[in-house]
């Protein structure tokens, strides 16, 4: 593994997800340097113009969060230039979800993406009870409501749900991006667990 092949090879990435993320990590890191010597972002070689801003706030809204909180949070991101932000749901009652996605909603206006995430809280049933009662709040995806291996099961449920259905964030392995991404149609991957290489597929 040297300079000269720019990222880790994939083919030599064991299995097991600890050692997928410490790969992927390096992996990245070659990619910006290669990028930061030839002084031009790695998505400008596939032809590929770089966006402006920071792009989506990614990482916040979560439960703990005051209503208050997750509207402050999520407005914050949108004055620092964000497209858009995930926030979690799955609070006890649907009831809950709403109230706060529906403050947030109202505080950041609908050019701003909101996208949900339930990390894989609900069964089949209640995922599409969910997906339906968030309905007309103008989501871009719900992503992995039910456990993440159950490929087929979001297969059915994005026949049914009002609200396009995301996975693959618990993604370790290039190798299974088909096989989630053709039932779904929606993909929401993670680069620190699968390296660079799992972005030029476009």
């Amino acid at each position: 593994m040297g300079f000269a092949g720019s990222a880790v090879s994939h083919s030599c990435y064991p299995r097991g997800c600890r050692h997928r993320l410490a790969l992927a990590a390096i992996d990245i890191a070659l990619w910006d340097r290669r990028g930061k010597t030839w002084r031009c972002p790695c998505g400008n070689w596939q032809g590929e113009s770089a966006p402006e801003g920071p792009g989506l706030h990614d990482e916040g809204g979560w439960l703990h969060l005051s209503t208050d909180e997750l509207v402050a949070q999520t407005a914050s991101a949108r004055d620092k230039g964000f497209l858009g932000a995930k926030i979690k749901i799955g609070r006890p009652h649907l009831s809950e979800d709403l109230e706060r996605l529906r403050a947030v909603r109202e505080a950041v206006g609908d050019r701003f993406e909101l996208m949900v995430d339930a990390n894989q809280a609900f069964n089949s049933s209640e995922a599409l009870r969910r997906a339906q009662g968030l309905q007309g709040l103008n989501l871009a995806w719900l992503e992995e409501p039910m456990p993440a291996d159950d490929v087929m099961g979001h297969a059915g449920l994005r026949s049914k749900s009002p609200i396009p259905i995301a996975v693959g964030e618990s993604l370790y392995s290039m190798g299974n991006l088909p096989t989630m991404f053709v039932p779904t149609r929606a993909m929401s991957y993670k680069l620190t667990w699968l390296g660079w290489a799992v972005s030029r597929l476009g």
